[in-house]
């Protein structure tokens, strides 16, 4: 199989993606699924997109059995056929006759692990954000308390007194 690109967004797009979609939060020019080399990659572009419920922020591979979400209400599962094909055999090779057992996912438990991994997400970055303040104020502080120390010593210099006489000027 060749190389090849598949562009994917909002159904009546200009210019009109490869794979049309309907459905809350779908962008025009929403992501970009390669196919290179026998592997699948999915990059986001405008639109939100997660794959089994994880927000993607740049390009990731897909796999066999990937649950992506495009936007807020669009699921798919992906299915690569030779990887397919590939577990097919060793799935037959270990246990024949024995079922693969799949529990559902809810639209409504699929949003709330993302809501949970994005909640995730923003705390880690706040807390990343919050150490690096601390790390500049307490920088800041050092700096301001090694002036001061500069500002005592040199104020801690005798300055030689000059006599004035009656009339403000110095003496001689």
């Amino acid at each position: 199989m060749q190389d090849e690109h598949t562009s994917i967004g909002a159904a009546g797009s200009s210019p009109r993606p490869d794979i049309e979609l309907n459905g809350l939060d779908i962008e025009s020019h929403h992501c970009i699924v390669e196919h290179v080399s026998g592997k699948v990659y999915l990059t986001p572009h405008d639109g939100t997109t997660s794959v089994n419920t994880d927000l993607v922020t740049s390009k990731i591979k897909l796999t066999h059995g990937d649950i992506v979400q495009f936007g807020s209400s669009t699921v798919f599962r992906f299915n690569h056929p030779q990887e397919a094909a590939e577990m097919k055999e060793r799935d037959e090779t270990r246990a024949r006759g024995r079922l693969l057992e799949l529990s559902p996912v809810s639209p409504r438990d699929m949003l709330e692990e993302q809501r949970l991994a994005i909640e995730r997400h923003y705390e880690e970055k706040l807390e990343s954000m919050r150490r690096e303040m601390e790390s500049r104020n307490q920088h800041e502080k050092e700096r301001l308390m090694q002036e001061l120390e500069k500002l005592k010593i040199s104020s801690s210099v005798e300055i030689p007194s000059v006599q004035v006489g009656d009339e403000g000027a110095p003496l001689g």
